[in-house]
């Protein structure tokens, strides 16, 4: 079988710049996600493995190669990645509902998530928990009034009881 699996648009010039191959036994036919890798020149392919759907296939998106398959379990589908790029989260349906996580750097399956029974999702986004919440210089000197408002208060009700 010979076709393309998809394309790879220029953002800057929106021109095609290249053509992702389909070439017998290793790229998908039908892939279902898409994911490149923040910070590196890798993508990943879920759901392209007709056969059992159970791999991330690895693209070389610059050498327009797929360079092997990241084993995630059964009913790979959609991908997000940490900001960072150091890992892939792939949700896994189908009957088996979890979300694998992948080593991007070594392309090996690291931790997999067990979802509840029959959730069955379909999509996935990380999300940065916010940072903790840190008094602002006006708050810390609102604080700071209150400290004096009160240490002048012990000192004059000391000096009223010795009076």
């Amino acid at each position: 079988m010979s076709g393309t699996a998809g394309i790879l648009i220029s953002t800057t010039t929106n021109q095609i710049i290249g053509m992702m191959p389909i070439t017998p036994g290793a790229p998908p036919v039908s892939a279902h996600t898409l994911g490149f890798v923040p910070n590196s020149n890798k993508a990943y392919f879920s759901g392209g493995n007709t056969v059992s759907n159970n791999v991330l296939q690895i693209y070389d998106p610059g050498a327009n190669v797929f360079n092997g398959n990241v084993f995630v379990g059964v009913g790979a589908a959609d991908m997000d990645f940490t900001q960072d790029g150091s890992r892939a989260y792939v949700i896994r349906s189908f009957n088996n509902d979890a979300v694998a996580v992948v080593d991007t750097a070594s392309d090996v399956l690291v931790d997999t998530i067990n979802l509840s029974p029959d959730s069955s999702p379909i999509r996935i986004a990380l999300c940065t928990p916010p940072p903790p919440v840190v008094p602002t210089l006006s708050q810390w000197g609102m604080i700071a009034l209150v400290g004096l408002f009160a240490i002048a208060a012990i000192v004059f009700l000391r000096r009223k009881a010795f009076v």
